[in-house]
């Protein structure tokens, strides 16, 4: 592994230390700051993205060089329009040929490091090191991304190393204690009185829901339906009772919204002839609230029965099948899942730096000139409007907004006009 890396690591010689005076202080050696964010104000005055900060992501149009002629339109000299609506840049970019292709040739790439790794991982066996397993892993992981565009190979190599610290470390130390075993424990927690109560089971190394995914999921998917359909039906249940919680509505004179009291009331009101509305209201609660209550208890049993044939699969699982789970679907899964972040983590700040706008608040006097903020900035942190002090045919305010008045949509001289009017006009 390298050990420079820009802000994040550095290889220095006894010399240069000795020349810090032993000083230890990483900011010394290691510049970790991020680079200032200009704001261009010509560009939130006129309109317009200047074209150095859409240069700045050259690295962008190395790979995509025909994205930034769709993205991007000429404005005037220096500047450029945003070429498609705000709304559609995540498809325009997600759907360009150029886009499609890197993500084909990024999954391909990691598909090779994937079909690789797999075969390692499933030498392991009782005895195993897992200390030297992540260092293979790790220097493996950082030279088959060295020099990959658009991903830095070391954010890489830390989604790899929180996940050992988070999952995998323990995974490794299991295997290197009892090889490839999926035994299950019951998790028996004790209440406040001290009795212990059985609250299920659990397995370390192939957690249930891989076990589920694997070899039960049209048993999930009937589950994920029925919990699809009660989430509806609550909707609706929710929906009624609040049109209906009024003063005049069908439930305003229950002082508990059950089964029971929706009963009682109806058969209070069955025959009285006015109360025709309320009755109907009050049915269907009750209707939808039987519904809930079934589909809860169908929910509750499939629930059950998964869990039962989740349970007695553990047993029958082959080594084989536990390698399969635990490396395919558990580790290579979540790595995969962690490494396209750190493209997609991308996206927010390449967004907010094109495609959002900063509102200023200007204010001034004759002698102190012209001063500007963002929206919100206390007044205190404005800054003051530059402008050649060794002129002084005008107030320093008409000057500041004359020139100002040069970078405006319009030349009409009436904007100077119109703040100096409203200006005199809120002092008298």
């Amino acid at each position: 592994m390298s050990l420079n890396a820009s802000s994040i690591s550095a290889s220095l010689s006894v010399d240069e230390i000795e020349k810090n005076e032993f000083n230890l202080n990483l900011q010394r050696y290691i510049d970790s700051q991020q680079a200032e964010d200009i704001q261009d104000i010509e560009g939130h005055l006129r309109g317009g993205i200047p074209v150095r900060d859409v240069d700045a992501f050259c690295h962008y149009w190395k790979v995509f060089p025909k994205l930034r002629q769709v993205l991007f339109n000429a404005n005037r000299p220096g500047y450029v329009n945003l070429a498609v609506d705000k709304a559609a840049i995540k498809s325009t970019i997600y759907g360009h040929p150029e886009f499609a292709t890197f993500i084909k040739g990024m999954n391909a790439h990691f598909a090779a490091w994937r079909e690789k790794t797999a075969k390692m991982l499933r030498q392991l066996q009782s005895g195993s090191h897992p200390k030297k397993v992540v260092a293979a892993l790790s220097e493996e992981l950082l030279a088959h991304y060295k020099d990959k565009a658009l991903i830095e190979r070391y954010d890489v190599y830390q989604h790899l190393m929180d996940y050992w610290a988070e999952t995998m470390q323990d995974d490794c130390y299991l295997i290197a204690a009892d090889g490839w075993k999926a035994e299950t424990y019951r998790i028996i927690e004790k209440d406040k009185k001290g009795k212990e109560k059985d609250k299920g089971w659990a397995c370390d190394l192939v957690p249930k829901p891989l076990i589920v995914a694997r070899y039960f999921a049209q048993e999930k998917e009937v589950i994920t339906k029925l919990e699809a359909q009660l989430e509806t039906l609550t909707a609706s249940i929710a929906e009624l009772e609040q049109e209906n919680c009024g003063e005049e509505g069908a439930f305003s004179e229950l002082d508990k919204l059950n089964r029971a009291s929706i009963t009682a009331q109806l058969n209070e009101i069955d025959d009285d002839k006015e109360a025709k509305d309320e009755v109907a209201v009050l049915t269907e609660w009750l209707k939808l609230a039987n519904a809930e209550s079934d589909l809860k208890k169908q929910v509750k049993d499939a629930e059950a029965d998964l869990d039962a044939k989740a349970y007695a699969r553990y047993p029958k699982l082959t080594e084989s099948e536990i390698k399969t789970v635990v490396v395919d679907d558990k580790w290579l899964a979540a790595l995969d899942v962690a490494i396209r972040q750190c493209l997609s983590n991308q996206q927010p700040d390449f967004n907010q730096k094109f495609f959002s706008t900063v509102q200023f608040v200007f204010a001034g006097n004759d002698s102190e000139g012209l001063q500007y903020g963002t929206v919100g900035t206390p007044e205190k942190y404005f800054l003051g409007w530059k402008e050649d002090e060794q002129d002084d045919s005008r107030f320093k305010l008409d000057k500041y907004l004359l020139k100002s008045r040069l970078t405006m949509p319009t030349s009409s001289p009436s904007w100077i006009d119109s703040y100096r009017t409203g200006a005199c006009a809120g002092t008298n």
